[in-house]
């Protein structure tokens, strides 16, 4: 997902910005979720994640790792339409 983000913001330029921000708006989307998903269901990382296969690293609970997929998802999905379609608004 990082490959693809990366080579749709050298494919299209204009959708950089966004590219970057849809990454970040993800990932703390997804981790708002993750620490909501923490509270209700609580240990739910140890049981269920097998931490020593990953970093171990937890940020607040959550996995690096799926804070990791975020960003990434969130890169790769942000422009997918625009850049698919070859949109651009108008005066760009």
């Amino acid at each position: 997902m990082f490959i693809w983000g990366m080579a749709a913001m050298l494919c299209r330029p204009d959708l950089t910005r966004k590219t970057f921000i849809g990454g970040v708006l993800f990932l703390v989307l997804y981790f708002v979720f993750f620490l909501s998903f923490n509270l209700i269901y609580t240990n739910a990382v140890q049981k269920f994640w097998n931490l020593s296969a990953i970093s171990g690293i937890l940020v607040l609970g959550v996995p690096l790792e799926e804070l990791l997929f975020g960003f990434t998802f969130g890169l790769m999905w942000s422009g997918i339409y625009e850049h698919i379609k070859w949109y651009k608004i108008a005066g760009k």
